[in-house]
């Protein structure tokens, strides 16, 4: 089987390892990759690497399966391009992606589908946003509505920070629309809406599941830090470090999920004409009242894949295989009985303005120790390997003994790595 892997993260060089270890796998491409996954694949570059450009190379190329990373290619609609040119896609259609896309469409499909989720209010401009907030209980949660690169959600805590955060999710559109209006053609897009959200309380947890259809298979729960300084504080990142399994979830979280949110999500997106197929990811909060949804993604999620991909038995290519051929019904997947960690390193200056260029050293000494190392923003230089990116290393252990030890050895590990600027946060799973 030749397998084509879109996108150039840690995510990506995380599937090209797994990818890679399969027996049925003969060739792997990554469009672009990055010089972790070229440990694996034959890096290519399709034209400008629009949606157009990669559906161009694969149609000449003509791989037998095509796992889409980004949630950008599949908004744009690459899953539809290659299925309906004949290349089995591992991902959704854009219909289907919108479960991510927008936050209003997601909010629809939890109600259609009776699952669990904060109450919310949706607002298109700020006259309409802070008179909302000047009778909400804080804190609340403000969301963009399409996508922002994890960026979009804030933790509000007063009426001041709510009201400084609807100015800044909805620039402009007060100006522009006297007395706060836009035209319907905005609001219909989507542009410029905020959700005010109900504020959860209660420890997050990530479910991936593999879907098919009405068909799902369920990955075990893990955890991420979003929060780019400890003690979840500051600004929120694409993702600071994840691990899994979660300890401190309910044992049967993951059959729970199943059957009280993926399987009705799935059965709801069919009756609406938009049947997904690829990687659903529910982002959960456990409340006192059970599982609540906060977002879904609709693809392998950053770190969390880093983390759960080391731990996972069953042939990963088989089982996406299995999904994209409408043959997932029956399957199950085996994990190893351990722990796993994944700790970012990152720029300086991240997730706002950041310096590249610097050279990055002490991989092989981490090597050395036991942890894997996934490449996120990294480039060649004629200097050696180079920081190119906001998250720019993945520093990944397992343990036997527990997650606790399972963090110690990938700090253990980032001690040896080094470039000029690296932040990381030290208590992920810990």
């Amino acid at each position: 089987m030749k397998i084509l892997i879109v996108g150039s993260g840690a995510r990506e060089d995380a599937l090209c390892w797994k990818l890679s270890r399969s027996p049925l796998v003969k060739k792997l491409y990554c469009a672009p990759g990055n010089p972790g996954t070229a440990r694996y694949a034959e890096n290519v570059r399709p034209g400008d690497l629009s949606a157009g450009a990669i559906y161009d190379w694969a149609v000449n190329a003509r791989p037998d399966l095509v796992v889409i990373g980004p949630e950008i290619y599949l908004a744009a609609g690459l899953s539809d391009m290659l299925t309906r040119a004949g290349i089995p896609a591992f991902g959704p259609s854009a219909a289907a992606a919108e479960i991510e896309t927008s936050k209003v469409f997601a909010k629809q499909v939890m109600r259609k589908a009776k699952v669990p989720t904060a109450t919310y209010q949706e607002v298109h401009d700020r006259k309409t946003g802070l008179r909302s907030l000047s009778s909400a209980n804080f804190p609340v949660v403000l969301k963009m509505n399409n996508l922002a690169a994890g960026k979009g959600v804030r933790i509000c805590h007063s009426l001041s920070e709510a009201e400084e955060t609807i100015c800044e999710f909805l620039p402009q559109c007060c100006e522009e629309h006297p007395g706060g209006l836009q035209s319907s053609k905005a609001q219909s897009s989507g542009d410029n809406c905020v959700l005010i959200e109900e504020f959860m309380a209660g420890k997050e947890a990530s479910v991936f599941a593999v879907c098919s259809g009405t068909d799902s298979v369920i990955m075990i729960p893990a955890r991420d830090h979003k929060a780019i300084g400890e003690g979840n504080t500051g600004a929120n990142t694409g993702g600071m470090g994840a691990f899994a399994p979660v300890a401190d979830a309910p044992g049967n979280l993951a059959e729970l999920v199943k059957n009280s949110i993926i399987d009705p999500v799935l059965k709801t997106l069919a009756e609406m004409g938009r049947p997904f197929t690829g990687l659903l990811y529910a982002g959960l909060m456990l409340t006192g009242d059970g599982p609540k949804v906060v977002e879904f993604n609709a693809r392998f999620g950053d770190p969390e894949t880093q983390a759960l991909l080391p731990l996972l038995q069953t042939d990963l290519a088989e089982i996406l295989w299995a999904a994209v051929m409408k043959k997932l019904a029956g399957k199950a997947l085996q994990w190893e009985n351990r722990s796993s960690v994944c700790v970012v390193a990152a720029s300086q200056g991240y997730p706002g303005k950041y310096r590249s260029g610097k050279i990055i050293t002490g991989l092989s000494e981490a090597e050395a120790l036991g942890c894997q190392i996934f490449h996120a923003g990294t480039a060649d230089s004629p200097d050696g390997l180079v920081t190119a990116g906001g998250r720019v290393l993945n520093v990944v252990a397992q343990s036997d003994a527990g997650v606790a030890q399972a963090a110690d050895l990938a700090y253990q590990g980032l001690a040896h790595v080094h470039f000029d600027g690296m932040v990381y946060r030290k208590d992920i799973a810990r």
